[in-house]
């Protein structure tokens, strides 16, 4: 899972070789 600017990415793979991506924009996380 990759934290970017107002975007969680997140990729997986299945075992049927199936490919989801989504994007979820959030504005309570702020800088770690």
């Amino acid at each position: 899972m990759n934290l970017q600017k107002g975007h969680i990415s997140v990729e997986s793979e299945t075992g049927k070789g199936c490919h989801f991506k989504f994007h979820i924009p959030y504005d309570t996380i702020g800088e770690n």
